[in-house]
């Protein structure tokens, strides 16, 4: 073996000098455990040693090149993807965004339609209970209305009829042969009692008309108000006929007491419901 020689591991593709001043120009290669020497540093290629030979400068540069390519391919395409991979992240921001902009929208115009709903139906229970107080409050109106002129004009006639029943009666005593209806001052009263009951009769049929026939206490002031209004006609055709007698008049009075107080309460119990 060469003194001073640098022994390359066998199949090594590396030349390794020889250090000492004499043979500095000389080179060794490691061949099937032999070393062998050469004085160029350019060692013509063999089939024994082409394995083992350095790359020439071309070659050198070739693979440097062929290396940079590579490198610069690998990095254009570690930067295609990075930049793919933005703008992927940044899409999916977006549409993440997006959609969370749409949802928002969406529940704002949910909210706004529900809000919208539970006022719309606010205002109309409000509305309903308004129709109905203004119902309530016109039956009640009515209600004192009528029966306060039905009750004046049906005590009214019951005691002018009372009067007219006493005059005629007291006539018949003094004159066997009086006729009322030659009596100036029984036919005034006849006509304007005749007057007052076709505008009682008038009252009653508005009653009638207002009330409600399908509530019992409704259906119970109606029939205490044609009671009423049959005693008053008793009242003033019995003191043209002098067929009545004082519990006539006494029995209508207490009925029309009896009137004013389901009256009453049936407005009571309009206010209350």
């Amino acid at each position: 073996m060469v003194n001073n020689v640098i022994v390359p591991d066998e199949g090594s593709k590396c030349v390794y000098p020889i250090f000492d001043s004499e043979n500095q120009k000389k080179f060794c290669l490691r061949y099937k455990g032999k070393v062998l020497t050469t004085t160029d540093q350019k060692i013509v290629k063999t089939e024994n040693n082409t394995y083992f030979l350095e790359h020439s400068t071309d070659t050198t540069a070739a693979k440097s090149f062929d290396n940079a390519t590579f490198l610069s391919v690998v990095f254009v395409i570690c930067a295609t993807w990075f930049a793919w991979w933005c703008a992927k992240k940044s899409f999916d921001l977006t549409k993440l965004s997006f959609d969370s902009l749409i949802q928002q929208i969406k529940d704002s115009t949910q909210s706004s339609i529900d809000t919208n709903m539970a006022l719309i139906q606010s205002q109309e229970i409000l509305k309903d209970k308004e129709i109905s107080a203004e119902r309530v409050l016109y039956l009640i109106t009515n209600i004192r209305e009528y029966f306060a002129l039905f009750i004046a004009e049906s005590s009214y006639i019951g005691n002018e009829s009372q009067s007219l029943f006493n005059h005629i009666k007291r006539e018949y005593s003094a004159n066997v042969n009086y006729n009322p209806k030659a009596d100036p001052l029984a036919q005034e009263k006849i006509k304007e009692l005749t007057i007052k009951r076709v505008n009682c009769e008038l009252t009653k049929s508005r009653i009638e008309l207002l009330l409600d026939h399908q509530k019992k206490s409704h259906t119970q002031l109606l029939s205490k108000t044609e009671i009423c209004y049959q005693e008053m006609l008793g009242c003033f055709v019995g003191a043209i006929n002098q067929t009545n007698s004082p519990s006539t008049y006494n029995n209508f009075r207490t009925n029309i007491k009896s009137l004013i107080r389901e009256a009453s309460q049936v407005v009571k119990n309009e206010i209350g419901e």
